[in-house]
């Protein structure tokens, strides 16, 4: 459809310069071939390893090329190996208001190996189930913070439907979730009214492979991370929101888009860090090389 609106060929992979484009051959083309009962974990043995802090790279991973460390690994209290926290700077971290370590010490890995721990020292709430998180002193220049995706993401992805994404679960292995759309109204177990949120689908995805990489999510996920994926770089969407422990089905993810608390996370940032604010700039993902979608 989005090629129609642009007057291209769909029957060519890169028959346009749009965002969409790029975002799905990003994951499709990585995925393409490689066998999901080895493929899909970061780490070998992840559960048994990483209780005793090693985190031993997996080779067969799908996803090896791109900079996961802006994921944290583990923390240090209950259920140490879900709540995950996000870099959006190399001191400053995304978290669900409703499940994150308190006080925790979060502990991060590099693509070199090498692991790095803070402690979780402030947390402010932005909107709804997002939290900004404050680390005690900012990780060495070896982790990358995610891109966001800046507020005119609609102009090069529409709705997003029908997109994959990253999803890292809580084994800290990287699935594919379709996206369903992006700044949606939907409602929890709880009958609350969410607008600004992403979700993805919980229904089959339009392509075998995705299928095969994806995951069932459930309770314990909430906080893991969603990514658009953009060549090599990450473009953090929302964290997780679950309010379901169905853990046979492909059940939807939900979360509050960051796009539409940036404004309010930088400025808290700024006001934590004072005279060092900008060293601690979150940076929105540049989308002014590619084509605007219009729709005709």
């Amino acid at each position: 459809l989005h090629e129609y609106w642009m007057d291209t060929n769909p029957l060519v992979p890169d028959g346009s310069n749009t965002f969409l484009s790029v975002a799905a051959r990003s994951i499709d083309d990585r995925i393409a071939g490689v066998d999901p009962a080895t493929s899909v974990p970061r780490f070998v043995d992840f559960m048994q390893n990483a209780s005793n802090g090693i985190f031993i790279a997996n080779t067969n991973f799908w996803a090896r090329d791109l900079d996961l460390s802006c994921v944290s690994v583990w923390h240090s209290q209950s259920v140490p190996e879900s709540k995950a926290a996000t870099l959006i700077t190399r001191k400053h971290v995304i978290l669900s208001a409703h499940w994150y370590a308190e006080n925790g010490i979060y502990t991060f890995c590099d693509t070199n190996g090498l692991t790095c721990t803070r402690n979780l020292q402030q947390v402010e709430g932005i909107f709804d189930d997002l939290l900004l998180g404050r680390l005690n002193e900012p990780l060495p220049g070896s982790f990358k913070p995610a891109y966001v995706a800046p507020t005119n993401f609609a102009s090069r992805l529409v709705s997003g439907r029908y997109l994959p994404t990253l999803c890292i679960n809580h084994a800290k292995a990287a699935t594919v979730l379709e996206l369903v759309a992006l700044d949606s109204e939907t409602t929890d177990n709880l009958g609350r009214h969410h607008v600004h949120y992403g979700n993805t689908s919980w229904t089959n995805c339009v392509s075998n492979q995705r299928c095969e990489i994806r995951d069932a999510t459930f309770d314990g996920f909430s906080s893991s991370p969603v990514f658009i994926v953009a060549g090599n770089d990450l473009i953090l969407l929302f964290t997780k929101h679950l309010g379901t422990k169905n853990l046979d089905a492909w059940w939807r993810s939900w979360g509050p888009m960051l796009t539409f608390g940036l404004n309010a996370i930088q400025n808290r940032i700024n006001a934590w860090e004072g005279e060092n604010a900008s060293q601690y700039q979150i940076v929105p993902f540049d989308l002014s090389s590619f084509d605007e979608i219009v729709n005709q």
